[in-house]
């Protein structure tokens, strides 16, 4: 309820129970609040500078100014499982995550890719979405010995955990690891890796180096008036950042 579209429908009730009291310019105030809100909550302006606060914090690199890492993070959030009419792994657009972990390995700059993600929601899929994640990986020429998957984390957070299992698990104590994800969620998920969640099995000696995919900012393609007109898109884009704005804001709370 703390996103645009939730605050709009807030003060949307509040606005009506005002009404009903007969407090009529107050709740027209509200009305107007609300809907000035909402409309500026789906302006792609709007939307461009939430989102690109974030972007910009780690932005894109070529492949080529990369250093050798051992392992490649791919974080979750990446396909669309095959379920009822689709009939095969569908590709998203935050699917640029798994395809730039192929781009690294094909590269050579990774070893092995470590992609994580369970489903959210149990019982609903027959695999875990970094067990499709990997038929993908495979089906793209990836060796199968190189790639590893966590089949449990539901969360960014636990994402954190579980890669921390698995490089104790390997044995990579130093080094240097990417971190695969879109370039919006990269703050929040390098706070997360970098943080005490991963430190805390006796990883302190491995680099996270954020590698970002997925960028949505980028110059315009179309007259700047298109920029101010409201749109669905715009209105996702902005509840995308809101969320991990707000993710990040706890996680640093929270320590």
């Amino acid at each position: 309820m703390i996103y645009p579209l939730g605050l709009f429908m807030i003060l949307w009730v509040v606005s009506t129970l005002q009404l009903i009291r007969g407090k009529t310019r107050f709740a027209i105030a509200l009305y107007l609040l609300s809907g000035a809100a909402i409309l500026f909550a789906a302006t792609p302006r709007a939307a461009a500078l939430l989102a690109g606060s974030l972007e910009s914090q780690y932005p894109a690199q070529s492949i080529q100014s990369l250093p050798d890492a051992d392992v490649a993070v791919v974080l979750g959030g990446l396909l669309a499982a095959p379920h009822g009419q689709r009939l095969e792994i569908e590709l998203t657009e935050t699917s640029d995550r798994l395809h730039h972990a192929y781009r690294l390995w094909k590269a050579n700059k990774v070893r092995r890719i470590f992609v994580t993600g369970g489903n959210v929601f149990d019982g609903f899929l027959e695999q875990s979405e970094s067990e499709y994640a990997r038929t993908l990986l495979i089906e793209w020429g990836v060796d199968p010995s190189a790639i590893e998957i966590d089949i449990k984390s539901k969360t960014t957070e636990e994402n954190a955990n579980e890669t921390a299992s698995f490089l104790e698990q390997s044995g990579i104590q130093t080094g240097q690891v990417y971190l695969v994800t879109s370039a919006l969620h990269m703050p929040r998920s390098l706070a997360l890796f970098r943080g005490e969640e991963l430190g805390a099995e006796g990883n302190q000696g491995v680099e996270i180096i954020p590698v970002s995919t997925d960028t949505v900012v980028t110059p315009p393609t179309r007259p700047a008036v298109f920029s101010w007109i409201p749109s669905a898109a715009a209105l996702a884009l902005t509840t995308r950042a809101w969320h991990e704005k707000i993710g990040l804001w706890f996680y640093q709370l929270r320590r």
